[in-house]
């Protein structure tokens, strides 16, 4: 898989081609969409810190609504 490094996006980011052969390998899926404006950051490595932590948080409320709904973690 190769990486990408754009100044205004996340670093370490796949192709779009790339995404969708991972996104092939899945029957269903729920992805977390989330923009952000990054035009006026001149730090984007610093900008992503704070992005990631406001996904992480937000993909654990997902995961937690999850599971009360009685939908359990499986490893395969």
């Amino acid at each position: 898989m190769a990486l990408h490094f754009s100044p205004h996006h996340p670093p370490h980011v796949m192709s779009i081609e790339e995404f969708r052969k991972v996104m092939a390998e899945y029957s269903s899926a729920l992805l977390l969409v989330d923009e952000h404006d990054t035009s006026e950051v001149s730090d984007i490595l610093e900008a992503w810190s704070g992005i990631r932590k406001d996904s992480f948080h937000k993909m654990l409320e997902i995961e937690l609504e999850a599971f009360r709904e009685g939908f359990t973690f499986h490893i395969f």
